[in-house]
């Protein structure tokens, strides 16, 4: 699961797993958590989009002259 977190500076995009541990008879034991910082894949992603609309813009514009 993916969470944006956003200040007054910074925007972090964490991705995080979680899974619960269990001992031989099945009794919850406790969780395992663990997150990743996925800033820059997001921002490169976002990127990608944004050259994808404008290319797509570009070629409709060339096509409607």
């Amino acid at each position: 699961m993916s969470y944006r977190f956003v200040t007054t500076s910074v925007v972090l995009w964490v991705d995080t797993l979680a899974r619960t541990i269990k001992n031989k008879n099945g009794k919850h034991e406790g969780y395992v958590v663990v997150t990743q910082d996925v800033t820059e894949r997001q921002i490169a992603a976002e990127s990608m989009r944004r050259a994808k609309h404008a290319a797509e813009a570009a070629n409709r514009a060339a096509h409607n002259i």
